[in-house]
């Protein structure tokens, strides 16, 4: 079983400021996501 943070090469702290949500930027090497 692969776990997709296994497959996790960088993580980026650029929030924007006009939102009250604060969420990472997550770069993943050799994932595929469908169905979104």
């Amino acid at each position: 079983l692969n776990s997709p943070l296994n497959k996790m090469i960088e993580v980026a702290n650029d929030p924007y400021p006009y939102s009250s949500m604060r969420f990472p930027s997550m770069v993943f090497e050799d994932i595929v996501v469908s169905g979104l």
